[in-house]
């Protein structure tokens, strides 16, 4: 097999390989036509309710480079409650003023 010939095996899937995939595609076009509505969301959109929310990875990848007590304001002013705190070396020396300003404004640190 030369190069061409690979090249064209990998490029342009077997018949079989369509035919497979396009079986899947409608067993799940009407598995979900068939679904009772509602069905999908038992928790009636619960489960992405602001409480069950949690802010990540905003310590390192802030665009501001806010500090502990702005990250908790801004928490607090997005009515999120639940933090995981992600860092990087150079936020280890404010990780106490971290845990102070997120208790002040009654955000709980989970992670």
């Amino acid at each position: 097999m030369n190069r061409q010939d690979c090249l064209y095996h990998f490029a342009l899937p077997s018949l079989p390989m369509i035919h497979r995939l396009t079986s899947f595609l409608l067993a799940l076009v009407f598995s979900a036509a068939l679904m009772p509505l509602g069905a999908a969301d038992p928790d009636n959109g619960k489960l992405f309710a602001k409480e069950n929310l949690w802010a990540w990875c905003i310590v390192p990848f802030d665009a501001k480079k806010r500090g502990p007590e702005e990250r908790a304001a801004m928490l607090e002013k997005l009515g999120l409650r639940h933090f995981a705190y992600d860092y990087r070396p150079q936020h280890l020396p404010t990780f106490d003023a971290e845990c102070e300003a997120l208790k002040k404004h009654g955000i709980s640190l989970d992670a």
